[in-house]
């Protein structure tokens, strides 16, 4: 897992402002973590200090796991960052949010913060039919094609000979955003093994429609 780095130096005094500007993170499901620097301008150090977020202060679906409490020394900062790992569920819609942070010591101190979250969307935004492999192939091969975008779309994929009459339907449906891949097995829609040759196949989802050729080879 990739890290988003969020190195913020909060002075952590009583009435100190702890941020004069938002901070802001960009976040991924594969890149999901953020970390904070704390520093401690006390002359007794810190201890036990811990990052929390309530559950319902988010977006619903967005799930925040902490990492464990660190101490911080006198007039330092901390050597260990506090970790805060960002989940967010397929259901959540909104593209940002503010995230209520509050540290916490072991004595009973603490101190809230905002920063922004920014959510990437992992979902492609591209379509794409792949070559299939193996080819030439026997008794087998796999298709693998993407959907992109955000939303789901009619989706057929077919196979076809080369004077181009329809041998199989492999796919005749909605597909979902991501990727997706079938087996064609050498047969066509009756459970019949077909000729050796060249093949046809078309991925026809939403507006994008490409064909690729594969060989059979017995």
């Amino acid at each position: 897992m990739r890290r988003t780095i969020c190195c913020l130096a909060w002075l952590l005094t009583p009435c100190a402002a702890l941020a004069t500007a938002l901070p802001e993170v960009v976040l991924s499901p594969e890149d999901n973590l953020v970390l904070l620097s704390v520093v401690n301008d006390r002359d007794e150090p810190l201890v036990g200090v811990r990052a929390k977020v309530e559950p319902g202060l988010v977006p619903s679906g967005v799930t925040v796991v902490a990492s464990e409490a660190i101490d911080v020394p006198a007039g330092s900062q901390a050597d260990t960052k506090l970790g805060l790992a960002v989940y967010a569920g397929p259901e959540v819609e909104v593209a940002e949010f503010q995230l209520p942070v509050r540290l916490e010591t072991a004595s009973g101190d603490a101190w809230s913060f905002l920063f922004l979250v920014r959510l990437r969307s992992a979902l492609p935004q591209s379509f794409e039919l792949r070559p299939s492999a193996p080819n030439p192939f026997n008794p087998e091969t796999s298709i693998a094609y993407r959907i992109g975008g955000g939303e789901a779309v009619r989706t057929s994929l077919r196979i076809y000979s080369s004077t181009g009459q329809l041998v199989r339907t492999l796919v005749d449906g909605v597909g979902s955003p991501g990727e997706h891949s079938v087996i064609w097995d050498g047969r066509d829609d009756r459970g019949q093994s077909v000729a050796s040759g060249m093949y046809l196949y078309r991925l026809s989802a939403g507006q994008f429609v490409s064909t690729q050729r594969m060989m059979l080879a017995k």
